[in-house]
């Protein structure tokens, strides 16, 4: 036991009194840390050759986690053209974008049922498509809408809420930067 009772007080050893105060440290950290913004964006470019012959297609997602307006984390990558047979397009990789970011969050944080996430994305359809708003047409959007369901089911609450493109510039730029990366 962590106490003895003697004359009616609680005697900590100092070893245990050192134990209790760094879970309380861990605890305050994780309560620090509990409510994420997260920033995400997609990004398609499809460039004609002037023949018009020939398109090269680039696509690529960003997103960057915040707490208590630090940036903990930010991530780009480049993302396949086509998937399941459909072309990419800038829905696909805004889904493509949570999902990573989902993903990320669930390899890295201990405990996800203490994390409240405020999710922030400038793609009206996945936002109105994720609330139940609008319904989804495309299969790959369905598929990712379930497997991003599945995972929101891990977190303590989830909004997933609009922003418009000019607020949304950091997450835009990495999106463009990994569509600019080479796979």
């Amino acid at each position: 036991m962590f106490y003895e009772y003697a004359q009616n007080k609680f005697i900590f050893t100092p070893s245990q009194i050192k134990e209790s105060l760094s879970l309380m440290n861990e605890l305050d950290a994780i309560k620090e840390h509990s409510q994420l913004k997260i920033f995400l964006d997609g990004s398609v470019n499809v460039q004609s050759s002037p023949e018009g012959i020939a398109d090269e297609v680039k696509a690529g997602c960003g997103f960057l986690i915040e707490s208590n307006d630090e940036v903990l984390h930010q991530f780009s990558c480049s993302l396949p053209i086509i998937y399941d047979g459909v072309k990419t397009n800038s829905h696909i990789t805004e889904y493509e974008s949570l999902f990573r970011c989902l993903s990320y969050l669930e390899k890295t944080q201990k405990d996800l049922g203490l994390l409240t996430l405020e999710i922030w994305s400038d793609s009206k359809n996945l936002v109105r498509q994720m609330n139940g708003d609008a319904r989804i047409r495309n299969s790959v959007i369905r598929d990712f809408r379930g497997k991003i369901q599945n995972q929101i089911k891990n977190f303590r609450s989830v909004t997933i809420n609009f922003l418009p493109r000019e607020e949304n510039g950091r997450a835009n730029l990495l999106a463009r930067e990994g569509r600019e990366t080479k796979k």
